[in-house]
């Protein structure tokens, strides 16, 4: 087992599994097996294999190259085995990135979000006899929970995941109702910022909701929220 950085997983990732199976120190949870299996290679253990005729200057930079050069070399090292002692040294071209490649979007972490229950929320009549869900978005991506019966304390139980890609992308959560006929109807909404969350630890937050009609209630509505953000840098 190796340990890369998060430029060269997208290329690890597109050899497949059977060649390389990608996981996050940071996200993923690893088995006694995978992590057996890291203990007994290591970076050092294997580059001495797989780069052990590597020629001169192929090797890229990691700071300079494209990353089509450094997927390439990856493919040259794992699949091809060009660098093993007696290897050809063969390094493919570059490929070409699609139109879908050249939009996609660099993340910067992964934001879950344990939707525990809500709390005096204020829910009209026409809805009690329906359903409510929780709609949460960072920038464009956005989450959405299970739907549950329409009352003024529901229970979800429910954990979900989203990406953040920018710095200063803040959570915004709104609670929708939906009636018997389809119409639904943000009944509140509330924001959270992931820059004061701590890193990696699960933080319980109690979510007032702004009512979109009326801002003075006895009791403020609000979710129950558990939320862990691990950043990918």
């Amino acid at each position: 087992g190796v340990v890369f950085c998060i430029r060269c997983s997208g290329a690890h990732r597109k050899l497949g599994t059977h060649l390389s199976k990608v996981l996050s120190i940071k996200i993923d949870r690893w088995s006694d097996e995978q992590l057996a299996w890291m203990e007994r290679l290591g970076n050092a253990q294997v580059n001495a294999e797989l780069e052990a005729g590597l020629p001169a200057g192929v090797k890229p930079d990691l700071v300079s190259s494209s990353a089509e050069q450094v997927e390439a070399f990856i493919r040259a090292k794992y699949e091809l085995g060009s660098f093993l002692a007696g290897g050809d040294g063969f390094v493919p071209p570059a490929p070409r990135r699609s139109l879908q490649e050249v939009g996609m979007i660099e993340f910067a972490g992964l934001l879950f979000v344990q939707l525990v229950a809500g709390s005096h929320l204020r829910v009209p009549n026409a809805w009690r006899t329906a359903s409510l869900h929780c709609e949460f978005r960072l920038g464009e991506r956005r989450a959405r929970s299970r739907r549950c019966r329409g009352s003024p304390n529901p229970v979800w139980g429910e954990e979900l995941a989203i990406n953040r890609c920018a710095a200063d992308e803040a959570l915004l959560v709104r609670l929708i109702g939906a009636d018997l006929l389809g119409r639904t109807e943000c009944l509140g909404e509330g924001r959270v910022r992931i820059d004061d969350l701590p890193r990696e630890q699960p933080t319980g937050v109690d979510l007032p909701l702004l009512p979109s009609s009326e801002s003075a209630r006895t009791k403020a509505p609000s979710l129950g929220l558990v939320l862990t953000y691990n950043p990918l840098s």
